[in-house]
């Protein structure tokens, strides 16, 4: 099946946290050159471009400070462990149903 595209400002959950609300900062991307063939004797190279994970951002609540401060933590996903929200927040039978229909 289709693999589900996100972009920068979705919101998502991680498969193994589906309670925590996080945000989609930035594709991560890399560049390598790939053989393309010979062309006049010479070896011939395309650069393609591959999507190496993906950035998300969450908020925490730092409960001891006076004044609730938010804080937030950021790390890298690859995109099999992202879950749309609005899928996470319907529970486990749904994420599990829409994982299904993707592989």
């Amino acid at each position: 099946m289709a693999k589900h595209k996100f972009k920068e400002g979705d919101e998502v959950a991680h498969v193994a946290n589906l309670k925590k609300k996080m945000f989609v900062n930035r594709i991560l991307y890399e560049d390598k050159k790939i053989y393309a063939g010979t062309e006049n004797g010479e070896r011939t190279h395309q650069v393609k471009r591959f999507i190496t994970g993906i950035e998300c951002y969450w908020y925490m609540v730092n409960k001891g400070s006076k004044t609730d401060e938010q804080e937030y933590d950021k790390n890298k996903f690859h995109s099999k462990h992202l879950i749309p929200w609005e899928i996470a927040e319907k529970g486990h039978d749904d994420v599990y149903k829409w994982i299904d229909e993707r592989q």
